[in-house]
């Protein structure tokens, strides 16, 4: 079934010669791969999740972020479950992205002393907009950016160990752990 979908996506491009249009002028299936594929246009934020500063683990949660994909209790009771949306790390309020990475009192503490490591201020709002418009060389760019990512990788995973196996790292050794997983990027 799925080759004859794909025999009518292209029997169309194939009789109109639109081979002869790509450079190359040849038929090619790295061609056909191109023609098939969908191309979205390139989001602000794809250099904040996919550079060399950023290990895979931390890029796909990342990326996921960005997505609105990162599924916590406040998003979880939108759908309808019946949950509790208290925040699994400090007890206050509701589990939700903006709270978790930039606001909670255990977040907080673990920026700053990220940022005492790095001699770095962090804006604590509008996060992503300042993350696209940081000025300096792509270098700096990417390891604010890689550093930022650690970070909200590390805080999902420790949201996720309160959640699951009712633990909370000391915020020291949390700390320490990121400023550790910088120093190896």
């Amino acid at each position: 079934m799925k080759m004859i979908k794909v025999r009518d996506l292209l029997i169309g491009p194939y009789l109109q010669k639109q081979w002869d249009n790509i450079p190359g002028k040849t038929y090619t299936i790295a061609k056909v791969y191109e023609y098939l594929r969908h191309r979205n246009d390139q989001v602000s934020w794809s250099s904040l999740v996919w550079n060399q500063m950023t290990i895979p683990k931390h890029s796909l949660l990342a990326w996921i972020y960005f997505h609105k994909g990162l599924n916590t209790h406040e998003k979880l009771k939108s759908f309808g479950l019946d949950i509790d949306t208290t925040r699994l790390i400090c007890g206050d309020g509701n589990d939700s992205l903006d709270h978790l990475f930039f606001s909670c009192e255990y977040s907080q503490t673990i920026i700053s002393r990220v940022e005492q490591w790095m001699a770095f201020s962090l804006p604590r709002d509008d996060v992503t907009d300042w993350r696209i418009n940081i000025t300096g060389s792509r270098d700096k760019k990417y390891t604010i950016n890689g550093i930022i990512n650690v970070m909200m990788y590390s805080i999902w995973h420790q949201r996720n160990r309160s959640k699951h196996e009712a633990t909370v790292v000391r915020l020291e050794t949390m700390a320490t752990g990121i400023i550790k997983d910088m120093k190896i990027l």
